[in-house]
């Protein structure tokens, strides 16, 4: 320990220029961060142009801090002269990572902890939510930086280690676009980023622990690479289905599905499309679909759908997609959205045919209804942090302007929610919706996602509005469980949907 304590304080002393660079960042990131909460009063608290750079400095800033404290007993070779020091290996170790817990986790801390309570949350109350934002960033970033940097002998060997890296991911997005890590599951993307994020922190330990105690370079970089190709490799591999799954054993509730059954809409029959390839490669089909018996006091939202279609004689053809992809849902109403082989359509177009599947649902339930007046009072709500209503305008043929403001600690929850401006009097009460905002969410059990921003923001506006309204009441429901239920469609005539091909 004393060791550690010796090298540590050498480092401090070696590279203090560097320690107040990032220390001033750190600061600048936190009064930016803290002067958004104050953007309604005063619209040049927004800065966002200043936030947004304060949060692409402050990682570079710790990348050069992490790569300068390593680089000052480089560890590739055998010609440095603090090899010739009685250092033990876990002594050296120990400095480095007690040097990037002050200097950088720390200083971070106490930046979330004044944006927290400038934005009116009480640090001490978010505590789970702070290490969680601090244990994903070390992870996810820090220690990779710190391994990356220990298998390197400067900076010109780290740029170009970090240059080869940004061209494989590059080349990878290009070739193959529809394996981008994440990129379209949405509020299960955590699982196949925090696959890699475990991935690359093991690697990370592993490489660190072997570097700074047998000093095997090469072997290392092994172990660099490989750890690099099975993070990203091993995310965009992940079946969906297995995602589902996964996310299904985290339900917070058990729910009977014998209940819910799904049919085909005749009532939006209307919506009913099949749209043949001009070249009759493919034949696009578009259903409406119906969810009916869900359990009371809850809303059914589809997520994913798997199918295929089977003729008369019992031959069948699987839908061609993926399952996120094959199905448009707005809460109780859904839309199959598939393809199918052009050969097979033309053959049984004019025959009755059954599509079966599997239907991937989010039950959502234990409602509450939060009403926040007009005038800028915050209000705590479950769904969407504290929010705040304003209402201006009202003297010109505009007519009034509204809006309502939002902030939540590290991460939005993935509740349900619909937010109505209300009009309220004696004999008149009218509920206007606003346009839906998509909100980022995320079903992760963490209480924190992987982001340098210690709040969420949402915002939605009704404007212009020639009324006086009263209040904005948010309704919010809670993911409560994630199921599947086994379907069939019978009895469908695709040729009767059909519609001319694309030309």
């Amino acid at each position: 320990m004393r060791q550690a304590l010796h090298i540590f304080k050498k480092d401090v002393r070696h590279l203090w220029f560097e320690i107040a660079i990032v220390l001033v960042v750190t600061a600048a990131f936190a009064f930016v961060g803290a002067r958004r909460a104050f953007w309604l009063d005063d619209p040049n608290a927004n800065r966002n142009v200043a936030w947004t750079m304060a949060q692409i400095l402050l990682p570079l800033a710790w990348w050069i801090l992490i790569a300068r404290v390593v680089y000052s007993e480089t560890l590739p070779g055998d010609r440095q002269f603090w090899t010739t020091r009685p250092y033990r290996w876990m002594s050296l170790l120990g400095a480095k990572l007690l040097f990037i817990a002050i200097f950088v986790n720390l200083p971070w801390f106490i930046a979330d902890v004044i944006i927290l309570r400038a934005f009116g949350f009480a640090p001490e109350s978010q505590l789970a939510g702070l290490f969680t934002a601090q244990l994903l960033i070390s992870v996810a970033f820090l220690l990779p930086v710190a391994a990356v940097c220990a298998v390197t002998t400067g900076f010109v060997q780290l740029l170009s280690a970090s240059f080869v890296l940004f061209v494989v991911v590059l080349a990878w997005n290009t070739v193959f676009p529809q394996l981008v890590l994440g990129a379209t599951w949405g509020a299960f993307n955590w699982i196949a980023v925090y696959y890699s994020i475990l991935v690359a922190g093991i690697g990370a330990l592993v490489i660190l622990t072997w570097q700074y105690a047998k000093r095997k370079t090469w072997l290392n970089r092994t172990v660099a690479a490989v750890a690099a190709i099975a993070a990203m490799v091993g995310a965009v591999l992940i079946p969906w289905t297995s995602a589902f799954a996964i996310q299904s054993r985290l339900s917070k509730q058990r729910i009977d599905v014998h209940s819910i059954q799904v049919s085909f809409d005749s009532d939006r029959k209307w919506l009913a499309r099949v749209r043949p390839d001009r070249f009759g490669a493919g034949v696009g089909i578009e259903l409406p679909m119906k969810i009916d018996g869900v359990p009371a006091g809850m809303e059914a939202k589809a997520e994913g759908l798997t199918m295929q279609v089977v003729g008369p004689d019992g031959n069948a053809r699987p839908g061609a997609g993926r399952p996120w992809m094959q199905i448009d849902s707005d809460r109780q109403l859904s839309t199959l959205v598939s393809e199918v082989d052009g050969r097979f359509y033309q053959s049984v177009k004019n025959k009755v045919v059954k599509i079966r599947g599997t239907l991937y649902l989010t039950l959502f339930g234990n409602r509450r209804t939060t009403r926040i007046p007009f005038g800028g009072e915050r209000i705590a709500t479950r769904g969407l942090g504290i929010c705040s209503a304003y209402r201006t305008g009202g003297h010109g043929p505009m007519g009034y302007v509204y809006l309502l403001q939002c902030t939540s600690p590290f991460r939005t929850p993935p509740d349900m929610i619909m937010v109505r401006f209300e009009e309220r009097g004696k004999n008149v009460f009218r509920q206007i919706r606003p346009y839906p905002e998509r909100r980022v969410i995320s079903y992760s059990p963490l209480p924190a996602d992987l982001d340098i921003s210690p709040v969420s923001q949402y915002f939605t506006s009704l404007t212009p509005f020639p009324r006086e309204l009263s209040d904005v009441a948010i309704d919010d429901l809670e993911p409560l469980a994630h199921v599947t239920r086994e379907f069939e469609l019978d009895g469908l005539r695709l040729g009767e949907f059909e519609t001319k091909a694309v030309q």
